[in-house]
């Protein structure tokens, strides 16, 4: 089931902060290798960095016998560790490595016959620049050899979601990068030669950096290598039918650079070369929203949330079309100024330049904007069709742009081609998903219709301007930005949800003042204004209570280290859950006192819960990355939860309760019970959390805020009565408050925590009527 409306939930929450940290990684990336691609083109020129693609891209074919091979060693590494068995766990890495020195031997031997045959008699390379043709077709190939082996240590790496040393290691490669491109304008020897030698020592270097740090860190990683026959056959089994896939994915890019090459010569290979780093960058913005987006569609199939599942798919393709839509207004608008501005204003462009990355554009929106199908399709295991039809389809491309130049097409047919046999497997993808899911088609059409609509509508300028190249570059700029205000618009208007829109309004509305920022997002939220001095239902008065009930004593009452010893001396201390340990930073946790089970979190925040039930296997890493993360967070900034403000940041251990357990969250108004609901599955990650709410008799009511119902309402548990008691000796005379309780296997009733603002006020209920029943339990004094 999908997060309530007008809330984005904890899953959504994680995937925007996931694709914010990978984009910003990405962006410096990005401007690095830009400047780094600049100095190379610049210092090569032309057709040497012809020469450096079309020869590179010689080896590059070759991969398609281990893309897909890749691809399943990294999946074995990430299910061998969930698995949680280490002898398991090494014979994965020790095999991984072994079947990529077997493709690395297998590799070298095509290079060194069927690469250099095709680089002496095929290839329409300069004579002169022969010589160091051969020198790059041997340095690429060490690369690619080197960048096998090192794929087990890099999925290790994402396996054990190290992203920091993922992060640090990239930026590196990228400096090592740009330090070549420097040298070589030192180098008195062959600048060509010179820059794939150190393009070899950078690979070299950088697979020692990967070895080393996962040495290091993970026992997988270290002794003798042991080959797995039975797993060689799993993986090869799972990689199977995706070779398809990738080997046409190859195919398509290097081998249609190939046959530019023997028919248009090296120039042409140089203006691909360029128009392909500007493609990358479109490809990973779109791949980085992705990234963090697939696992969720994944999960959710698996779950049995279908409709959620494709719901998720929907708003991959959205924002993969506008991720594009945003590159093609500039790119339209100014795209030979931008490539000048780019490459430098006195350096001439290849021929054909400009009008391939027009041409990419619309080869990219057919095939990224389709590409969270195939995520779909491979939740359900289901492949081999999808596979087999779409792979065929793909390696069309080749042979009909070989056909195409061989009866006289000029070169940009090699992109014509392809937009076109990426259309028909976007059309491929939506009827095999159909048939596999029964994703619906009518909303998907309904959707991609109106995304051409919004293309039009942000292109309309820029295409304008294309069409008359006399314009002045200030005109141009206005209509750059004309398309990005009517996309943002249409964004905001239509393409996001409330929840989404509440979330970005927190982030740019920080500095509003807490009346302005409240009243701005729940008519976000709710669609409505936001009536404080007059407040009627249950989320208006959540917004009330933010603003002026602000009693110090809630500073320790929402402190969960500060708030134990208040509570034992009203309940007694045999209600409070045991405390193993508090500590300001990560790094003071002491490990070693704590005994096997524990519950790690932060005392001044909610979501920071960390359980283990094991700590044999426990990834405190991990743990320790999670908690840094919520201390810096300035928690009643987020929704102007003024009980947070200035509450001490730190990190507490209690007592693990065991799993399973129900939490009973109990509302109280002017110290009486009021209602209260359950929540039950908050521990079980093949299930959605379920809230069901009950009156203080325990009747069931027909009410659902965040979460659905549970199939089956929870029973009343044994010790009910006690919790109403409790709660009313804890509600002391607040206007409302949430004291939420756990019942324990042993009969132990235990108190869990105060919480003042439900959802902060900011989730709608099902049905609309019953926020406003429930705001006739809180009664506040109006001025």
């Amino acid at each position: 089931m999908p997060p309530a409306a007008g809330h984005l939930s904890e899953n959504s929450r994680r995937l925007a902060r996931n694709t914010l940290l990978l984009y910003f990684r990405m962006l410096l990336l990005m401007l690095i290798g830009l400047f780094t691609s600049r100095v190379v083109f610049r210092t090569l020129g032309i057709d040497d960095y012809g020469v450096y693609n079309a020869v590179g891209g010689v080896v590059t074919v070759f991969t398609f016998l281990t893309a897909s091979v890749s691809a399943a060693i990294s999946r074995f590494l990430a299910v061998g560790l969930g698995e949680g068995d280490p002898a398991r766990l090494r014979r994965i890495f020790s095999t991984g490595v072994l079947i990529q020195l077997g493709f690395a031997a297998l590799l070298v031997v095509l290079v060194e016959t069927a690469g250099v045959w095709w680089l002496n008699n095929r290839m329409d390379i300069p004579a002169e620049r022969m010589d160091a043709a051969r020198w790059v077709l041997q340095c690429a190939m060490g690369v690619l050899v080197v960048n096998l082996l090192a794929v087990p240590y890099n999925a290790a790496i994402i396996a054990h979601e190290r992203m920091s040393a993922f992060a640090v290691i990239s930026i590196g490669e990228a400096v090592l990068k740009l330090t070549v491109a420097l040298l070589l304008y030192f180098s008195s020897y062959d600048k060509l030669v010179t820059y794939a030698v150190l393009m070899l020592g950078v690979a070299v270097l950088v697979r020692a950096a990967y070895g080393f740090y996962c040495r290091r860190h993970f026992a997988e990683s270290r002794g003798r290598l042991v080959w797995d026959g039975a797993l060689v056959r799993e993986m090869t089994a799972f990689a199977g039918w995706s070779f398809f896939g990738s080997s046409a994915y190859v195919f398509n890019t290097q081998g249609a650079n190939q046959v530019v090459n023997v028919f248009f010569g090296v120039t042409l290979n140089a203006a691909r070369g360029l128009v392909l780093q500007v493609e990358n960058i479109i490809k990973q913005f779109v791949t980085n929203f992705l990234t963090a987006l697939n696992p969720q569609i994944t999960k959710s199939w698996a779950a049995g949330e279908k409709d959620y599942c494709f719901e998720l798919v929907r708003k991959g393709v959205k924002y993969s079309w506008l991720v594009i839509l945003f590159f093609a207004a500039p790119i339209l608008g100014a795209g030979e100024q931008l490539l000048h501005l780019w490459l430098g204003p006195d350096k001439a462009l290849p021929p054909h330049t400009v009008t391939f990355l027009y041409l990419t554009l619309a080869c990219l929106l057919v095939d990224l904007g389709s590409n969270p199908l195939l995520t779909l399709v491979q939740a359900t295991g289901r492949v081999r069709r999808y596979y087999l039809l779409t792979g065929l389809t793909s390696y069309l491309g080749l042979p009909l742009v070989w056909l195409a130049f061989k009866l006289g097409a000029g070169p940009e047919w090699a992109y014509l081609v392809f937009a076109v046999v990426y259309l028909v497997v976007a059309v491929e993808r939506v009827a095999l998903a159909h048939k596999l899911t029964g994703f619906p088609i009518r909303p998907f059409v309904t959707l991609v219709l109106f995304l051409v609509g919004v293309s039009c509508a942000v292109l309309e300028v820029p295409i304008i301007l294309w069409a008359f190249p006399s314009r002045s570059l200030g005109l141009r700029l206005f209509g750059i930005l004309f398309g990005w205000l009517v996309m943002a618009l249409f964004i905001w208007a239509y393409l996001m949800t409330p929840g989404e829109r509440a979330y970005v309004f927190r982030k740019i509305g920080k500095w509003l003042p807490d009346g302005g920022f409240l009243r701005t997002k729940y008519r976000l939220v709710f669609g409505r204004p936001l009536s404080v001095s007059g407040a009627f239902t249950f989320t208006e008065k959540i917004q009330w209570q933010k603003l002026h009930d602000r009693n110090p004593l809630y500073h320790t009452l929402v402190d969960k280290a500060a708030v134990k010893p208040y509570v034992a001396e009203r309940i007694g201390a045999e209600h409070v859950v045991p405390t193993l340990g508090v500590w300001e930073r990560p790094e003071q946790i002491d490990w070693e006192a704590l005994p096997a089970q524990f519950v790690l979190k932060c005392t001044h925040d909610s979501g920071s819960t960390i359980i283990c039930t094991d700590k044999a296997s426990f990834d405190r890493q991990a743990a320790c990355d999670k908690l840094a993360a919520a201390l810096a967070c300035d928690y009643w900034k987020r929704d102007r939860e003024w009980a947070y403000k200035d509450v001490p940041r730190r990190i507490i251990a209690e007592e693990y309760l065991g799993a399973g357990l129900a939490d009973y969250k109990i509302f109280c108004f002017g110290g009486k019970p009021g209602f209260l609901f359950v929540a039950t599955d908050r521990d079980n990650p093949d299930e959605e959390t379920k809230f069901d709410f009950f009156d203080t008799s325990w009747q069931h009511l027909d009410i659902r805020n965040g979460h659905p119902n549970a199939a089956t309402p929870p029973a009343k548990p044994a010790h009910f009565e006690q919790m109403l008691a409790l709660a009313e000796a804890l509600a002391g005379k607040f206007p409302q408050v949430r004291i939420d309780f756990y019942e324990t296997p042993d009969g132990r009733v235990l108190f869990g925590e105060y919480t003042f603002y439900h959802w902060s006020g900011f989730v709608p209920f099902d049905p609309e009527l019953a926020d406003t029943q429930l705001g006739q339990f809180f009664k506040i004094p109006y001025k």
